[in-house]
């Protein structure tokens, strides 16, 4: 597998191009990078740069391969790690300790071939992928480990309503590129929250909102349709690990979740095409023909997948000295500060705190709220 953009990184004297401001404003974007003494500056047209960089679909990724284009030079896009960090940065300002590098595509875009899907790819047949893949579940599984961490405990309410078992239909946000790189629309929700229904004429149905949603900060698309259909509505920000071993099945279109399911042995159906349907794992509404052609002889494992997703897909600094490190130990470290989280839970302020301790405090405990002092 050709890797031009990632095997140029380590090289001296590099000349690097950041397509937007935010991401030369990143803490420790060498160090994700491992750039070695590379010149870096923030440019919005081409010029003699060997690398561009920009963020997934946004602008600047679309800037990073035009650039790259016009000049010949390579271009790497970057996208948070599907173990991102404790909480997301809109919530608690937290910088991810994972990023992805793919010098092919962006993995939710189906549309395009990806580095991911040329990782997963290569990895079918590898026993050593294979291993490795189980080690990481494994671990995931174990600590109960998503992208994101900040979940609450799970009301009583919820506990008592999924005794019984049922299948569970995962909502998104309005419009995300995850979405529409799936090759999926609006209709592409109505249509599976319809399919879970008549496929499970015997079952609960539970439709879990976006955080986001939640919170009032997005527009989803199930909220109305869980109402009209007599749904179980699920607005709480739970660990779906907790739930996963109480459902049969799981409907999504192209959410991560979907994978989280997989690895924890639930039966998963896709209405869109995220990076791990169409590899025989999934039950697929929609055909990739790139996937499909690639496992024409033989398939990937969901062992081998996760690998290239968490493992080869990505790269890792360490939460608190942040050296580069790898998912196992970020796995660790995030099931550590979750615990410290969740045992500080209950405090809800401080006394006699000097004035210039204040914000650090405040910020420390961000997660829950604002903490009188």
């Amino acid at each position: 597998m050709d890797n031009a953009a990632l095997d140029i990184l380590t090289q001296a004297g590099l000349r690097v191009g950041l397509c937007s401001s935010g991401i030369a404003k990143r803490p420790n974007i060498d160090r994700f990078l491992g750039l070695k003494n590379a010149i870096l500056s923030t440019v919005h047209r081409s010029g003699n740069c060997d690398l561009y960089i920009g963020w997934g679909h946004k602008k600047s990724g679309h800037n990073a391969i035009k650039f790259a284009k016009e000049t010949g030079a390579q271009f790497l896009l970057l996208e948070d790690a599907f173990v991102r960090s404790y909480a997301p940065q809109s919530v608690h300002g937290e910088q991810p300790y994972g990023l992805i590098l793919d010098d092919q595509g962006i993995y939710y875009d189906a549309h395009k071939p990806s580095r991911l899907e040329a990782l997963i790819a290569n990895n079918t047949g590898d026993q050593t992928a294979d291993h490795r893949g189980a080690l990481i579940i494994n671990d995931l599984c174990g600590a109960q480990i998503c992208k994101y961490n900040n979940f609450q405990p799970m009301s009583k309410t919820v506990q008592e309503s999924i005794q019984n078992g049922g299948v569970l239909v995962v909502d998104q946000t309005y419009q995300d590129q995850s979405i529409i790189g799936a090759k999926a629309d609006d209709q592409s929700f109505t249509q599976m929250i319809e399919a879970a229904i008549d496929e499970n004429p015997s079952k609960r149905i539970f439709v879990k909102l976006h955080p986001e949603v939640m919170a009032g900060k997005k527009r989803g698309y199930l909220k109305k349709l869980a109402v009209k259909y007599n749904c179980i509505l699920l607005t709480e920000n739970f660990n779906p690990w907790d739930f996963f071993s109480h459902i049969q099945k799981v409907y999504t279109v192209s959410s991560q979740l979907g994978f989280d399911a997989l690895m924890a042995g639930c039966q998963v159906r896709c209405f869109g095409q995220p990076f791990y349907s169409g590899w025989g794992l999934t039950q697929d509404h929609t055909v990739n023909p790139l996937r499909q052609t690639a496992t024409r002889t033989s398939q990937p494992t969901i062992n081998q997948i996760a690998y290239a997703a968490y493992d080869q897909y990505a790269r890792y600094l360490d939460p608190y000295d942040r050296s580069p490190t790898d998912v196992t130990r970020v796995i660790s470290d995030l099931s550590h500060i979750r615990n410290i989280y969740d045992k500080n839970r209950e405090i809800e302020s401080f006394y006699q705190v000097t004035a210039w301790k204040r914000q650090r405090i405040k910020k420390m405990f961000k997660p829950y709220g604002s903490t009188k002092g």
